[in-house]
């Protein structure tokens, strides 16, 4: 694959973001105006001298000569072309697509993400459609995805976006990256596979290749910095297609230059791949350290009034952010649960709930968590309070309207947690925790006499 010059990188980058360039000074992006420095323009573009030895900043010894990087880039793409995986995302790469694709695949398997994509893709096609959702919307389409917190930047960077783009990704990466949930791969993704620039990405995949590709022994055996890695991909990345060049590393990592046993005979550049050729594949396997399993033990409540259900939403900053969940509590061993129980919807309702049942018990595995839920029930049939007549407050509580529904601050105001009375009906189509749901399903089977007791 050929080098062009700084002159012709330009001129890619024009006619990739529609830009107009006068002078090197200004670029006009539907409503944006942003200074574009020559320097900058000349750090992405400039060719690579035909022989360069990778300098001590660079951190590796081995030369690193054009004709080594148009191997590997050629036998790569070559490869990928043949072998590359038939994924939703890779049909239509625009920005937006891109984007949604790299947030659902953080920390999950491809074959998890694939029908969360096409739903999410089927309901909200465009950036737009995604920013005229309401989070409730986004966070169900989500659930069971895990990691909510990436669907809550979602729609926030979505926001942010028609606000201040148009509603069309700016192609820069650096103006991505001010985007909430958009790192440094994540930009270099949208930049690489949805304008075509040649731009960089470093993630778990393309590290283990290069890292093997182009580690050095005589570096007191120590794989490179990540900073340095970053430089290397930033200069094996080329000009012609660097979308393809990007996903066809991520995807010899994926399928081939796997963390363990990797499947070195089917690699298309184990040629020039030093761990090979020095027999040290194997010392650059990830090391998985076994993480401690923690046990615990909750009560859930489901409590009752007028046909409604109280629910809590964590907070932004919490496990599942944003998401609604039956309240609960960790209980130690000899603890007293009903009492416990009445003490919480005190706290919560105001109100004296003298009477509970418990209806069921399930266990539920997150991360290193192993969770056992013992679910209680009971029922507040006194009918004033913030379910009756609007206004009406109980002493001491923090009540608020939306809509049609009084909304309750919990006293536990650093969880950032907000109460709410819930209709039955609603709980299909509210996101809920994974646990939540199936309380809900033991719930809703106990209402209509199907309870038999635990």
């Amino acid at each position: 694959m050929g080098v062009g010059g700084p002159t012709q990188g330009c001129r890619s980058l024009q006619k990739t973001v529609g830009a107009r360039v006068h002078n090197g000074k200004r670029v006009h992006n539907g409503k944006e105006d942003m200074r574009v420095k020559q320097m900058e323009c000349r750090g992405i573009f400039d060719p690579l001298p035909q022989r360069a030895k990778v300098s001590k900043k660079l951190g590796l010894k081995a030369e690193l000569s054009m004709s080594r990087i148009r191997t590997f880039r050629q036998r790569l793409v070559e490869w990928y072309r043949k072998h590359k995986r038939d994924l939703p995302w890779r049909h239509e790469p625009d920005p937006y697509k891109v984007w949604l694709s790299e947030t659902m695949l953080q920390q999950t398997q491809v074959d998890t993400v694939i029908p969360y994509y096409r739903r999410f893709v089927s309901r909200f096609p465009t950036v737009e459609s995604l920013a005229a959702a309401s989070v409730d919307e986004v966070l169900k389409l989500w659930e069971g995805l895990g990691y909510y917190r990436r669907a809550i930047h979602l729609w926030e960077a979505a926001q942010i976006v028609v606000a201040q783009f148009g509603g069309q990704l700016p192609a820069d990466p650096k103006l991505l990256q001010r985007l909430p949930g958009i790192g440094r791969y994540t930009a270099g993704a949208i930049a690489s596979i949805g304008f075509g620039l040649p731009v960089a990405i470093l993630e778990a995949n393309s590290r283990r290749v290069l890292t093997r590709v182009f580690w050095d022994l005589g570096n007191e055996g120590r794989p490179p910095e990540e900073g340095t890695l970053w430089r290397l991909a930033q200069k094996l990345v080329p000009i012609s297609d660097p979308g393809t060049f990007n996903q066809a590393l991520m995807e010899l990592g994926s399928l081939v230059c796997t963390a363990r046993k990797p499947l070195c005979g089917d690699c298309p550049v184990k040629r020039i791949c030093r761990a090979w050729r020095l027999g040290a594949v194997e010392n650059l396997s990830a090391q998985v350290r076994a993480s401690r399993t923690l046990f615990c033990k909750v009560v859930a409540l489901a409590i009752l009034r007028q046909g409604r259900v109280l629910l809590w939403r964590y907070g932004s900053a919490e496990r599942w952010a944003m998401l609604w969940d039956f309240p609960r509590f960790e209980i130690g061993p000899g603890a007293d649960v009903f009492a416990l129980a009445r003490e919480k919807a005190s706290d919560w309702t105001s109100c004296l709930v003298k009477e509970w049942t418990e209806f069921g018990r399930f266990r539920h595995s997150v991360t290193r968590f192993r969770i056992e839920v013992r679910c209680l029930l009971a029922e507040i049939r006194k009918r004033d309070g913030p379910l009756g007549e609007p206004g009406v407050e109980a002493e001491g509580a923090s009540y608020f309207r939306v809509g049609e529904r009084w909304v309750r601050k919990p006293k536990q105001s650093a969880l950032e947690r907000t109460l709410r009375w819930v209709r039955l009906e609603e709980l299909a189509n509210l996101p809920l925790t994974a646990p939540a749901r199936k309380m809900a399903g033991m719930l809703s089977r106990v209402l209509n006499g199907q309870f038999q007791d635990a």
